[in-house]
């Protein structure tokens, strides 16, 4: 991963750096041909409603011409049902010559088996050698684009990760309470017991993401991310493990003492924030885009809300976990076996895994002298890109902007989506709050969400004793199969890991 991250920094600091490749053979852009390949992109439409199509959208006609390689860009009638669109295209078998989809990559051993795409080991090294480098630089990667059986199978979107949930608080309660940031959780409920005392108020209220924010500290992860690996490669289910009980106990200690906001299930952002800007809350679990929200809702007057860690149970322990994004992600570019060129297919999608690909895919097509270009980036002195300020405060918003600029940002897209990017885009608070929050970090199963979600509630509430009803809890869990499902998860993570 080190490694990964140095070749994406390279990127960021100067075009001319070396390439990621070091294939049998050496692949410069433009490529001299008149192949014409049809590629369909309906789950990746990201560009502008002012172009009607991706065949006229700029940042499409870009890649055609970096790459050489004219492209049909296929998409479902406007207004149509993509996943309808394109269940009937697969299920009809005229083929383009790459498909985008998460099915994709959900299913990839079936449409292998099935036709409807080829493996690509004979093919990624020598015709797309940036991709394959990103691979062989990080395991994860080469594992989770690629079957049991071994066979690779697509040109995967790649995203960076990121961290953009943590615990926030108003920085001047803290002062005046005398108080410093806690960094447990012991700190952290005498904090919320200070607020209270001094402000009458019930001081802390988190939303249905943030719950994760805690569950760190006892080891396991929260209900949404519900299923998790350690460090010994064991699965498992968080929802049955002791820490996921301990935490279930804190909630439900917060809210008996009037702690914590008892509208936590329901509560929204915009009402969290606009509790946050009345005064009537002192601290909260949420996004870094809450700090714009509180901003808004404060009307100029001065933002007193800072990102704290993510508190620990004891001084001195290690994060189990924070909230971040994986590299890996389930959409994909697949190779059909309509493809009568498929070298050329693998060379135009291996474009946005070089250098100069990178920096498209993230900074968009269009690149100006400096900030005032009327353009989507500029390169700065230090030969990185920055974005210009018509794409980050332009009069139409920064989403219309990346959208004309750079569609693989908004929507979805193959290529690798860089964490420094992000960042740019960010203002300098959400930048700051996320480098505290990841500062320290090193048959009936189906319905097992849905009991977790509905005894979570109740637990923290107590409208079921938690030290009464958890053997229960736990019993009804392996009378609907969880231990099955944690050995068929724990085969699969094998499986990955083997591959």
């Amino acid at each position: 991963m080190k490694k990964l991250l140095a070749m994406a920094l390279c990127v960021l600091l100067a075009l001319s750096c070396l390439s990621f490749a070091s294939a049998e053979e050496e692949i410069t852009y433009p490529i001299d041909t008149d192949v014409t390949l049809k590629v369909w992109m309906g789950s990746a439409v990201g560009y502008s409603a002012i172009y009607p199509s991706a065949n006229d959208a700029p940042w499409y006609q870009e890649w055609e011409k970096r790459t050489g390689i004219d492209v049909d860009w296929v998409e479902p009638a406007a207004g149509a049902d993509k996943t309808q669109a394109y269940n009937l295209m697969i299920a009809g078998g005229d083929y383009p010559d790459l498909i985008f989809n998460a099915d994709i990559v959900t299913n990839a051993a079936s449409h292998i088996e099935n036709k409807v795409i080829i493996p690509l080991n004979d093919y990624l090294p020598k015709y797309a050698p940036n991709l394959w480098a990103i691979m062989q630089e990080n395991a994860d990667v080469e594992k989770s684009y690629k079957t049991d059986s071994g066979d690779y199978f697509c040109f995967p979107m790649l995203s960076e990760a990121g961290t953009w949930i943590g615990p926030i608080v108003n920085r001047q309660w803290l002062d005046e309470c005398g108080l410093t940031a806690p960094e447990t959780i012991d700190e952290f409920t005498a904090m919320l017991k200070a607020f209270k005392d001094k402000y009458n108020v019930v001081p802390f209220s988190m939303c249905f993401y943030t719950y994760n924010v805690f569950f760190s500290a006892y080891g396991v992860t929260s209900r949404d991310v519900i299923w998790y690996r350690t460090k010994d490669q064991k699965v498992h289910y968080a929802a049955c493990e002791e820490g996921y009980r301990d935490t279930l106990r804190l909630f439900n200690s917060w809210l008996n003492d009037g702690l914590l906001d008892p509208d936590f299930a329901t509560i929204d952002d915009n009402t969290m924030c606009a509790k946050a800007a009345a005064g009537n809350i002192g601290a909260m679990a949420g996004g870094y885009g809450n700090f714009q929200k509180i901003d808004a809702a404060l009307d100029g007057k001065e933002n007193t809300w800072v990102a704290i860690k993510y508190p620990l149970l004891n001084k001195g322990d290690e994060y189990a976990f924070f909230q971040n994004s994986p590299l890996t992600q389930i959409n994909g570019t697949g190779v059909t076996t309509a493809c009568e060129n498929p070298e050329i297919a693998c060379r135009f999608m291996d474009y946005l895994y070089s250098n100069e690909g990178m920096i498209f895919v993230n900074y968009g097509y269009s690149e100006g002298k400096d900030a005032s270009s009327d353009a989507g980036y500029y390169i700065d002195e230090n030969g990185k890109p920055q974005y210009t300020d018509l794409y980050m405060n332009g009069p139409e918003g920064m989403v219309e902007y990346a959208r004309r600029f750079s569609p693989a940002i908004v929507g979805n897209c193959p290529g690798y989506k860089l964490a420094q990017a992000g960042r740019d885009r960010n203002s300098q608070i959400m930048r700051d709050a996320e480098d505290t929050w990841r500062n320290g970090s090193n048959e009936d199963w189906w319905c097992l969400p849905v009991l977790c979600g509905e005894m979570y509630f109740k637990f923290i509430t107590g409208e079921v004793d938690l030290e009464k009803g958890w053997d229960e809890y736990i019993d009804t869990l392996k009378g609907m199969g969880v231990e099955d499902l944690i050995a068929i998860k724990q085969a699969q993570l094998d499986r990955f890991n083997a591959r």
